[in-house]
């Protein structure tokens, strides 16, 4: 039915409102009734807009949202968690550097303390040189920046680790990588960061790289131990030494 139609109806027949003969020819008593309701009604709609504005003018305006601040306050250390899964070590929560979990931190050539931007067998402290088995201390890249009991985890730290959990893959704030969930079910996230050589990242949002504090179990003064993980496999590997990889910290 259309409108006009509609509108039809409502008026009657013909579109025009009915008349009625005695509209004008009303008594007296009746005017004066009339009188006093339409001026009631208009005393009243006159209050209510009084009323109206008066509480539309006390009532003040929406304050806007304040920003919310970050948790880091651009300390990494302070947002550091020890997670226990279960195993002989906890695990951070995040990587050394990392604002959160899900940020890939620095990268590090192995046996050196300090994160850079590029990666050069020339430029590298362990390359091709006698290191102990284990990073020392003063070596251990977690240590140095974190201090309090961290450490960069050992080759069979990072084997239980691949052992005795179960990974899967996953997204943190938009950034794939990988759950790692213990026998607890305490998890940590591990953000596929990839890894560096010379300028260059490689394999970013493809797979995982983290140094272990071991060198190898051949004796390879070129190489040392760290955990691969990609999507369909996971294994404890050896790289390059001056290789730049993330580290995630352990402790006791």
């Amino acid at each position: 039915m259309s409108h006009k139609q509609d509108s039809k109806e409502l008026n009657g027949a013909g579109g025009a409102p009915k008349a009625y003969p005695d509209a004008f020819e009303r008594p007296s008593r009746f005017k004066n009734i009339s009188r006093y309701v339409i001026f009631g009604l208009v005393a009243l709609s006159l209050v209510a807009t009084g009323i109206y504005i008066i509480l539309d003018w006390d009532e003040p305006a929406e304050e806007p949202p304040k920003a919310q601040t970050s948790a880091v306050n651009g300390d990494a250390k302070s947002t550091f968690a020890a997670v226990d899964m279960g195993l002989s070590v906890q695990w951070a929560s995040q990587n050394v550097g990392a604002e959160s979990p899900a940020h890939y931190g620095d990268y590090y050539a192995w046996g050196e303390v300090a994160p850079r931007e590029t990666f050069r067998w020339r430029e590298s402290a362990s390359y091709d040189k006698e290191y102990p088995a284990t990073l020392d201390a003063e070596r251990d890249a977690a240590t140095v920046a974190l201090g309090d009991g961290w450490r960069m985890p050992t080759r069979e730290e990072f084997q239980e680790l691949v052992h005795k959990c179960k990974w899967r893959e996953a997204e943190r704030n938009g950034v794939y990588g990988f759950e790692v969930v213990a026998p607890n079910d305490n998890a940590i996230f591990l953000p596929a960061a990839g890894y560096r050589h010379d300028t260059l990242s490689y394999h970013v949002g493809i797979e995982g790289l983290y140094w272990s504090a071991s060198s190898t179990e051949e004796g390879d003064n070129k190489r040392a131990s760290l955990v691969r993980v990609t999507n369909h496999e996971r294994l404890v590997d050896d790289y390059y030494r001056y290789y730049g990889a993330p580290i995630r910290a352990v402790r006791e």
